[in-house]
């Protein structure tokens, strides 16, 4: 009787393991889980902050002014040396 109680024991002492370790292991997959999740939240939010999309918006408005104007600046040298070059004729 008392080898039924010792096997019954050690079974039942080996299922209580189990059951911690399981446990533990579902704990630590979640911690682990939580802390990749919030770090990847983090990463997109610095990716969004760094496009700073008003910022990319004004930049290009600028450079098409700047194109124009440099396109504006050639025509009229153009027309300058054009019109000089009608004077001495």
């Amino acid at each position: 009787m008392l080898q039924i109680e010792n096997i019954i024991f050690q079974d039942t002492f080996q299922l209580v393991l189990s059951v911690i370790l399981f446990g533990f292991l579902i704990v630590e997959h979640t911690y682990n889980y939580n802390t990749r999740a919030s770090l990847e939240q983090l990463s997109s939010r610095s990716r969004l902050e760094d496009l700073d999309l008003p910022k990319a918006v004004s930049e290009k408005k600028k450079q098409e002014v700047l194109v124009g104007y440099r396109n504006f600046m050639q025509r009229e040298q153009m027309n300058q040396k054009h019109f000089m070059m009608r004077m001495f004729q």
